[in-house]
């Protein structure tokens, strides 16, 4: 199966946390069929303003895929592994995706 992008609304505070490095995963409704290897782009959300904050995104790849209905996890949500920023795209190519996906 061909990986997919997924660009994501992610407010500040769990935004700056994976920013950091503290925060290594994501726990999201999975309506959209997440799959391993997988990229997400991970934009700030202002949603005091329902808009993105300017230039303030990540671009992470899905390294592990835990489904709920398990382990206290909702049926219908999951949680992502993230890997670190990815070096499998130079910064042009993750630049040129980012651009891409916000221009639809």
């Amino acid at each position: 199966m061909p990986k997919k992008t997924h660009l994501l609304k992610t407010l500040p505070k769990y935004f700056d946390e994976i920013a950091l490095g503290w925060k290594p995963f994501e726990v999201r409704k999975n309506d959209r069929n997440f799959q391993l290897g997988d990229y997400l782009i991970l934009a700030k959300w202002n949603p005091d303003q329902n808009q993105y904050e300017d230039d303030e995104w990540l671009i992470k790849e899905v390294c592990y895929l835990l489904p709920g209905g398990q382990f206290g996890i909702e049926e219908g949500y999951c949680v992502l592994g993230l890997s670190g920023t990815f070096s499998s795209l130079s910064f042009n190519e993750q630049k040129e995706m980012y651009e891409t996906l916000m221009s639809q």
